[in-house]
């Protein structure tokens, strides 16, 4: 069990001073950061006028209640076309769902795949950028490409990967097991940052070692973040883009800084 003690307070005057230091680079990486991990962006939409002119071949289904389209039809058309209409209508409606599930199918994979082979290391290459900073380092957010430039990409996907997957399955069992293990697993992107060459195995195992006992900790520090985030919200995110995101990501290096200055072993 990693029994380190630490100040909330301390670590985050730190990670203020480290966020100010290079303040207009902490910010830009934290938007690259944010959007890389969904943590931004939004929808709208806009209702259409539901009284704009009808179609020449126009239905009023208001007066049928639940009545089978089908029948509808054919008390429109006659029933000569009666059967012709309906087997239109189901065939019809069996392509629009198959290309629907196709296309629904295509989107979720191409999500999936962007987050394995470009999210995920771009993710990683971010908290990289939040630790050199903590660290004096350098300036520049040059190092969020550094998953796919430092010889071990393919190792940063399936670390990555596996610790998406593990957290995944936790979820489907019940909500809080995935908080749980999400916490645990939480500095493995810092882990494969620092260590490229560590496998999924020892960045878990060293993620779950070092956050035994700080979990909650870890927990209660989000927990102070809430009145930037409902700040944020507040400003329809500004406040969120220009401190509440590079803080908190500056603060989560802090904290890895702070647990793994034991060089916990595997």
């Amino acid at each position: 069990m990693n029994t380190r003690t630490w100040s909330r307070a301390a670590l985050k005057e730190r990670a203020q001073m480290a966020f100010k230091r290079s303040y207009w680079w902490c910010v830009l990486a934290a938007l690259i950061l944010s959007i890389v991990m969904g943590g931004s962006g939004g929808s709208s939409g806009r209702d259409k006028d539901k009284e704009s002119s009808k179609p020449v071949a126009y239905f009023d289904f208001s007066d049928y209640g639940k009545e089978d389209v089908g029948d509808l039809v054919a008390s429109k058309l006659g029933g000569a076309t009666y059967s012709v209409g309906k087997v239109v209508y189901g065939i019809a409606g069996g392509v629009i769902g198959l290309v629907l599930f196709v296309v629904a199918f295509a989107v979720i994979a191409i999500a999936i795949i962007l987050r394995v082979l470009l999210l995920n290391p771009l993710e990683v290459g971010g908290r990289k950028f939040f630790m050199e900073n903590a660290c004096e380092k350098k300036e520049g957010i040059g190092t969020m490409l550094d998953g796919f430039q430092n010889g071990f990409y393919g190792n940063t996907v399936v670390t990555m990967v596996v610790r998406d997957v593990k957290i995944f399955l936790w979820t489907l069992l019940l909500v809080i097991p995935g908080i749980v293990k999400a916490y645990e697993y939480r500095m493995v992107p810092y882990i494969i940052a620092e260590h490229p060459e560590m496998n999924y195995r020892e960045a878990l195992e060293k993620s779950s070692a070092m956050m035994n006992g700080q979990k909650m900790n870890a927990f209660i520090l989000d927990l102070s973040f809430i009145g930037w985030h409902i700040l944020t919200a507040m400003t329809c995110g500004i406040v969120g883009i220009f401190w509440t995101n590079p803080y908190y990501f500056a603060t989560d290096a802090e904290l890895y800084l702070e647990l793994s200055s034991d060089d916990l072993a595997v």
